[in-house]
């Protein structure tokens, strides 16, 4: 039940995207204009195009996840996680990695999330790494990838059942209580992992990486439409569509 849920809500998140949301009324426009509805389906049509233009524009993108970073603040500094007396460094879907692969290729997944936790887990004496793989994740691939970094067995907790940020607050929170704890994820997702991550109930300590928008593009390509603007506008507005929902919910 759980796992449809999930299924249905990347569904519906896909429609609200821009793509998703040009296409439908692309699909919608042409459909008028087969029934003669000349100037309805020709308005959805010029819709749907500036739709993909506006979000496809580099400085869609850029404004958009700049935000998010700007509320994610700096990267962590060990010598205040220390001193904070930390005991678990949680990163976020930071190792999705799958027997299947050979390991070159399976590991090129991995990305600035785990290295972020590893550099702070090195710096932390003591500290369990807590490594969330997402839907799918091998616990042994995920187990041989940290130990190639240097982490013993012993050191590792690894979570592969989780399915999104809420479940992974949910399951993290059983293990982690109301101490305060290292929360490595991307800079533009910090925000909304705190919300969820407080609202189960835990006291996470911030510990952004992976930033996007720390140097500014040429100014032609933020005057350019390209598949990176449009990526970069989709990933933003996942976030502001996740806070929005548990904004909505929270008032229901």
């Amino acid at each position: 039940m759980d796992y449809a849920l999930y299924v249905l809500k990347k569904i519906i998140s896909v429609l609200v995207y821009p793509t998703g949301t040009a296409l439908l009324l692309l699909f919608a426009g042409l459909t008028l204009l087969v029934k003669k509805r000349k100037r309805a389906g020709t308005f959805l049509i010029i819709v749907a195009t500036m739709v993909l233009l506006i979000f496809s524009m580099g400085w869609s993108g850029y404004a958009l996840l700049k935000s998010l970073e700007n509320e994610a603040g700096p990267y962590a500094d060990p010598s205040h996680l220390e001193q904070a007396g930390i005991k678990y460094i949680v990163v976020l879907g930071g190792t999705g990695i799958y027997d299947d692969l050979f390991p070159p290729d399976s590991w090129e997944s991995v990305n600035p999330r785990f290295l972020e936790s590893v550099r702070l887990w090195h710096a932390v004496p003591g500290a369990m790494l807590v490594m969330s793989g997402g839907p799918g994740s091998s616990s042994k691939s995920m187990e041989a990838l940290a130990v190639r970094f240097g982490i013993p067995k012993e050191a590792m907790i690894l979570e592969t059942s989780a399915m999104d940020t809420a479940s992974e607050a949910h399951s993290i929170s059983k293990l982690v209580g109301k101490e305060p704890f290292a929360l490595v994820t991307s800079a533009f997702h910090i925000p909304r992992a705190l919300q969820q991550f407080r609202e189960a109930g835990t006291n996470p300590i911030p510990c952004p990486c992976d930033f996007r928008t720390t140097r500014r593009p040429p100014t032609h390509q933020l005057l350019m439409p390209s598949g990176a603007g449009l990526y970069y506008s989709e990933v933003a507005l996942k976030e502001y569509y996740g806070r929005l929902f548990y904004w909505v919910k929270s008032l229901i």
